[in-house]
């Protein structure tokens, strides 16, 4: 643990972990494990709640090398640094310290930032590999793209909209908490993209 050393996340850290995020994610792609946009999500909760759900690891000379997100009590994410990825001394680090804590918990380090030495080292913890498949599906999108649909627009501005954004979440989940007040936390966040944030409607409104 002399070589990588963890670092408690407090908000005025979000904004800087949102663009070494962004950095790490994959030209073109959505990349493998938590990303800025599940960050951006994470603060409808406010900036504090947020950074206390995060850990950082930085290299002697201060550099991030992985980021873990602690997305629930039974589950953590973690993005790691792509030059660093296949560093076993960093996996093991970041094994050493889940087991020094007992997180008893889902860990997540599975995508195309996170080669078999991740795994590797978390099997040879005791932790036993998933058997869920799983792929990501997206279509990129420019600005045009994104809101150049009818019947499709933006939420943000528009006071309605943003409630009936609200709306739709919760209608789509049992147990949402979402509400406009979230809605703006989470839009004053530096992940927020608002030609992404949209809302379709039929014919009849």
């Amino acid at each position: 643990m002399d070589k990588w050393r963890m670092h408690l996340v407090v908000p005025d850290d979000l904004d800087r972990i949102d663009m070494i995020l962004r950095s790490w994610e994959t030209p073109g792609g959505c990349g493998g494990t938590i990303q800025a946009g599940d960050i951006g999500w994470k603060l409808r909760f406010g900036r504090q709640a947020t950074a206390e759900s995060l850990l950082e690891w930085r290299s002697p000379g201060g550099g991030t090398a992985v980021v873990v997100c602690q997305d629930s009590p039974d589950d953590w994410w973690f993005a790691m640094d792509p030059a660093l990825a296949r560093d076993r001394a960093l996996a093991d680090s970041i094994a050493d310290w889940a087991m020094e804590v007992n997180l008893g918990a889902a860990i997540s380090v599975d995508g195309s930032g996170a080669p078999s030495v991740w795994r590797q080292v978390f099997v040879e913890c005791g932790f036993e590999a998933t058997t869920d498949a799983w792929a990501h599906l997206w279509m990129p999108l420019g600005h045009a793209d994104a809101v150049d649909v009818p019947g499709v627009d933006a939420t943000s501005g528009n006071a309605q909209a943003i409630a009936d954004r609200v709306a739709v979440q919760r209608a789509a989940f049992a147990n949402s908490t979402f509400t406009v007040e979230k809605w703006h936390a989470m839009a004053a966040g530096p992940s927020f993209r608002p030609e992404f944030d949209l809302l379709a409607r039929d014919e009849a409104g």
